[in-house]
């Protein structure tokens, strides 16, 4: 099957990679970059298309001060910063990735009508850099 074999290759990669490099920079590094931060290169060096997209995501988020904290990304893994992002979130580190996932979780608590915060156990289906836990 093509997607196995896809993502062997990738797991491959990634470890020799992580093997050899320098992990405090982890989502710098190319392949991880090619497979969840390459749109913030499209995005952040254009600040009409960074406004428009924060602007999509931001409605519920940037109404909410619990989702508007949570679009603060760790930077664990020196990940691209998006300047663009700040004329809406002033003071805060927000990349497209960390906006996207606060963007996801309104979405999710607003149809299930509860907290994610309310369960007691929540499991997670993919991968990624772990920036949702």
């Amino acid at each position: 099957i093509v997607s196995i074999t896809f993502w062997e290759q990738v797991g491959e990669q990634l470890e020799t990679i992580a093997s050899d490099g320098d992990l405090s920079t982890f989502r710098q590094w190319p392949l991880v970059r090619s497979t969840f931060e390459w749109q913030s290169a499209l995005v952040c060096n254009d600040i009409n298309v960074a406004n428009e997209l924060a602007q999509q995501f931001a409605v519920a988020t940037i109404s909410n001060d619990r989702y508007r904290r949570l679009a603060s990304d760790t930077m664990i893994g020196s990940p691209m910063p998006c300047p663009a992002l700040s004329v809406q979130f002033p003071g805060q580190e927000v990349t497209l990735q960390s906006l996207h996932n606060a963007y996801i979780l309104s979405r999710y608590e607003t149809m299930l009508g509860s907290r994610l915060s309310d369960y007691d156990v929540v499991v997670e289906f993919g991968g990624g850099s772990g920036l949702f836990a």
